[in-house]
């Protein structure tokens, strides 16, 4: 799928209504499960600012930039920023006013980490005990979403029960 296509997806996400927050204190990794809820608002374990992620995301992360025109206020322009790297790629939209949210992404390389050592990777049972009070499910994805959060997270098992990959996106308006 050609960047193009993708930012107008992702554009898509945006306009669906909904509510996300950016002031979240950096939450700790831990050997017990976090519940469902703390992971869906910060699932990165820290703030959903562009400097909290180009500081924690791996070296060697690429940041693009794209202008888009605010829906609100037309004559005002918010700007899409994509990480991306290697394979995987994350969106942070950020308001003219300079409100930062993180809107959508695709993790497929281990070296991105989710809060409690989540990561492409780890086997089901490992994923069941790092988010405690989620549904256990034989399916090939298993969702996790909250409409308070407005932010849905699917995990994407290989053949042999692994994480290959984590797709999430969350709604603004």
């Amino acid at each position: 799928m050609n960047t193009a296509v993708k930012i107008a997806c992702y554009t898509v996400l945006l306009l669906v209504a909904g509510n996300s927050c950016n002031s979240v204190s950096k939450v700790t990794t831990t050997n017990q499960g976090i519940s469902k809820q703390e992971f869906l608002k910060a699932p990165f374990g820290h703030d959903e600012s562009i400097q909290a992620f180009t500081t924690q995301l791996p070296a060697r992360t690429k940041i693009t930039r794209f202008a888009r025109r605010n829906v609100h206020e037309p004559s005002r322009t918010d700007t899409i920023y994509k990480f991306s790297y290697k394979k995987s790629e994350l969106f942070v939209y950020k308001t003219y006013f300079n409100r930062e949210m993180l809107m959508a992404g695709k993790i497929v390389n281990p070296e991105i980490k989710l809060v409690n050592g989540i990561s492409v990777g780890l086997t089901r049972d490992q994923l069941l005990k790092a988010i405690s009070n989620i549904n256990e499910s034989s399916s090939d994805t298993l969702v996790i979403s909250n409409e308070y959060y407005g932010r849905t997270f699917n995990f994407i098992f290989n053949n042999k029960g692994k994480v290959r990959e984590i797709v999430f996106s969350s709604y603004a308006d």
